[in-house]
């Protein structure tokens, strides 16, 4: 089953019934405080999002730990609906502005709120010792490999594709990024047909992942709200979706490479997010082999030699030995048993029978009979980097410049945009905040609370 992080509550919260309006400085504001006493998190369906071009929404929590935004006209979707991202706090406002100027005014109903009740980014001393090694969305077994551990270091371009699901209160699925023949960053994104919800109101998170070996918690801030569903079939159990937007460049997504062929691989390794916990890795130095089950052709991984998968997991690549993907998982036996892995078997929808279902017609939409492709836009090719050695992210091996080189913002965060330190800097504002050092804004003079028990 899903691993649950939160609790949902169906609410009818708009512009008209709830919240406060005010003119300040040339803006039409509103502002909608949400709060539960103990609370860890929030994350919001907005059933209605229609805002005109000059509006802005914000989510930010009291104490300028964390906020989302602006999102503008630019995220109005094809079906008005938005999916918001986590963000951590007991309480938290959604603020909405926009010109006096124009005439047209936005549209914003809340249709959904998930109140996390599971431990979070920041530990607290008084947590329980038994609750310290979970991560926002959950935590996986014992036996599991975080993606960056040694194990991994071979697979960091391909792990970049790879991305949680959550859809409401639940870490659902994983999946990932694909490249196509026209090699232009179409966000496409693979996952498994069983997983299957309504992709527009899922949240797919990217770089949840520890940045250590051990570590059990990652940002949850390189998100997108929503897809289109283009391709499903049971056939090889493959959904593919494309997202409602493109990953930023400073995200440092990659746009796996694949084989639709009919060959035979040496090898195999998975990367996905078991229980939504942080990213893991697991490895099959045995040929994975063909089958059927459940009416579909599948990859038949006899056990594996490191790591595992768990529910959650599902939806996540396959790759071969060539760092191209073969699948995506479809179920198994494979869990942890205490601190070891125990021995059974898992199964993975084929690529190259997917090929044939529809996929094809996305992934190659130049015709050109590819049935091999590598990344986009670094494949796997190590030379490639930031060979700047004034920017934050330089590469001492990369031989060729990539074009990713990135800059400390003004909070000293690599390829940042300034949002880490920033917050309400007035005194006289009730979220004041002392260790702000720029202002963002957000300063709050009044405002009023909504209680959810």
């Amino acid at each position: 089953a899903p691993w649950r992080f939160g609790i949902e509550h169906e609410v009818n919260w708009n512009m008209e019934n709830s919240g406060q309006w005010s003119e300040e400085d040339g803006f039409r504001v509103w502002r909608l405080p949400i709060r539960a006493e103990g609370a860890k998190s929030w994350s919001f369906y907005l059933s209605r999002f229609v805002v005109p071009k000059g509006g802005e929404l914000f989510v930010w929590d009291l104490e300028r730990t964390h906020y989302l935004g602006s999102f503008n006209h630019l995220n109005v979707k094809e079906w008005e609906g938005l999916a918001l991202s986590l963000i951590e706090g007991e309480q938290v406002v959604l603020e909405y502005r926009e010109p006096l100027n124009i005439h047209a005014t936005g549209q914003i109903e809340v249709g959904q709120v998930v109140q996390g009740y599971r431990s979070l980014l920041r530990r607290e001393a008084e947590l329980q010792e038994d609750l310290a090694s979970f991560g926002p969305f959950g935590n996986s077994g014992a036996c599991n490999i975080n993606v960056n551990c040694p194990e991994g270091d071979d697979w960091q371009v391909e792990n970049q594709s790879v991305a949680l699901i959550v859809n409401g209160g639940f870490a659902a699925c994983s999946g990932a990024l694909v490249n196509n023949t026209a090699n232009d960053g179409t966000p496409y994104f693979l996952t498994a047909n069983h997983c299957l919800g309504n992709p527009n109101s899922w949240t797919y998170y990217f770089n949840h992942e520890s940045a250590s070996c051990s570590g059990n918690t990652g940002p949850t801030n390189n998100s997108i709200s929503g897809g289109t569903l283009l391709v499903n079939n049971g056939g090889s159990d493959v959904a593919l979706i494309e997202l409602s937007s493109t990953p930023p460049p400073s995200w440092g997504v990659e746009y796996a490479g694949w084989d639709a062929s009919s060959a035979n691989h040496t090898s195999a390794v998975g990367i996905h997010h078991p229980s939504g916990d942080v990213k893991k890795i697991c490895f099959e130095d045995d040929a994975p082999y063909t089958s059927s089950t459940g009416g579909a052709q599948v990859w038949w991984i006899n056990a594996w030699e490191l790591g595992v998968t768990e529910p959650g997991s599902s939806g996540s690549p396959l790759f071969n030995q060539d760092h191209r993907i073969i699948g995506q998982l479809y179920g198994g036996a494979a869990a942890c048993s205490g601190s070891v892995n125990n021995g059974a078997y898992d199964f993975y929808g084929r690529f190259d029978v997917s090929w044939g279902l529809g996929v094809s017609q996305y992934l190659d939409p130049t015709n050109s009979g590819t049935l091999v492709l590598d990344g986009y836009p670094t494949g796997f090719n190590p030379d490639n980097g930031c060979t700047d050695p004034s920017a934050c992210n330089y590469s001492p091996e990369a031989i060729f410049d990539d074009g990713s080189c990135l800059q400390n913002d003004d909070c000293g965060v690599c390829g940042g945009d300034n949002s880490t330190c920033g917050g309400c800097t007035d005194p006289a504002a009730c979220n004041y905040d002392p260790s702000a050092i720029l202002d963002d804004g957000s300063c709050v003079l009044g405002g009023e609370d909504l209680t959810i028990t």
